[in-house]
């Protein structure tokens, strides 16, 4: 019985080193952050209702950007087919209209209280053009971005960004309010925020990666309280073990209560996976979590943060195009 007692508390040990290898290595998936994502949205290739356009003129380009409102419904846009599709949170198509210009939009973001639906035109003459669910053009402004972002803030305010070029800003009629070059720092590109540029780069630490806040500037008419974390200079903790490389940090938004959401790259050698970071108001790590992602045929925004810190990520592969989502109570 000793001798059986001695087998079984050298296993347990065993077993316990083992845990804490993995917990000390790799915290994301010991913590139990590693998890499967709900799938909102699959849709096949194609030009009819229920397909994205897949092929342009030869090039495999998929859906340039989506949006989530909070209504957890879908909007796309498609721009092979010209169009924009709305799907409610079921997968059901319930909106679509076409884009009778000639160029190939860009991204898309919804507006925070008039329901209205934003779309940049990229190109030649670009424009951000305002329409309504219906598909009825409200409002079309040129804009001096040749090609970029739309964010809006809390108070209506759009913004165009062209990362490492200039950035305009728009009222909620899109009449241009200000430009500005972005100068001075360099790499990384800025991104816009809710109304801050934030630009974020990777730095290492005694033998760990971190995220380090290169510049921070606040382009709301009614500037909020900034987070302690969110001035030049501070840096991010993040989990990143040793000998775990950290790349391309970005935000992609914030939610209603004004946390803030990054998504960074992390991995050994060629064994890379994505991660997402949310953070308080305060500056404080609230969870992270890891993703997993597909190929991405020309998905220039392939994030999304609803208000109520749900995380969306669009994926697709030679088939079909998905949207998974990444519910905000795994966060905690």
């Amino acid at each position: 019985m000793n001798g059986q007692e001695s087998i079984e508390k050298f296993l347990m040990r065993g077993i316990v080193v083992s845990l804490l290898v993995l917990i000390i290595l790799y915290p994301g998936y010991a913590l139990g952050q590693k998890i499967e994502p709900q799938q909102v949205l699959t849709l096949d290739w194609g030009s009819g209702e229920n397909q994205i356009g897949y092929v342009f003129h030869g090039v495999p380009i998929g859906p340039s950007d989506f949006a989530v409102d909070t209504m957890g419904n879908i909007c796309i846009v498609d721009q092979v087919n010209h169009k924009v599709k709305e799907f409610d949170k079921s997968g059901s198509l319930i909106a679509s209209f076409v884009f009778t210009d000639a160029r190939r939009p860009g991204s898309i973001i919804l507006g925070k209280d008039d329901g209205g639906i934003y779309v940049f035109i990229k190109g030649h003459l670009p424009r951000v053009k305002k329409f309504d669910k219906e598909g009825h053009l409200l409002i079309n402004r040129r804009v001096d971005v040749s090609g970029g972002d739309l964010s809006i803030d809390a108070e209506g305010s759009i913004y165009v960004n062209r990362p490492s070029f200039e950035m305009v800003k728009l009222d909620d009629e899109l009449n241009q309010i200000f430009r500005k070059p972005q100068q001075g720092e360099g790499l990384p590109l800025w991104h816009i925020v809710n109304g801050r540029a934030l630009k974020l780069r990777e730095i290492k630490e005694d033998g760990k990666y971190k995220i380090g806040v290169r510049q921070v500037e606040d382009f709301r008419a009614k500037k909020g309280k900034a987070s302690p974390l969110l001035e030049k200079g501070s840096i991010i903790p993040v989990s990143t073990a040793e000998k775990e490389y950290l790349l391309s940090p970005r935000p992609i938004g914030e939610d209603d209560e004004g946390n803030l959401y990054i998504v960074y790259t992390v991995g050994r050698r060629r064994a890379y996976h994505r991660r997402v970071l949310k953070l308080s108001p305060n500056g404080e790590k609230i969870g992270e979590i890891d993703i997993h992602t597909e190929w991405r045929a020309g998905i220039e925004r392939p994030f999304e943060v609803d208000g109520k810190g749900n995380v969306y990520l669009m994926n697709c592969d030679e088939e079909k195009v998905w949207i998974d989502k990444y519910p905000a109570e795994m966060f905690k």
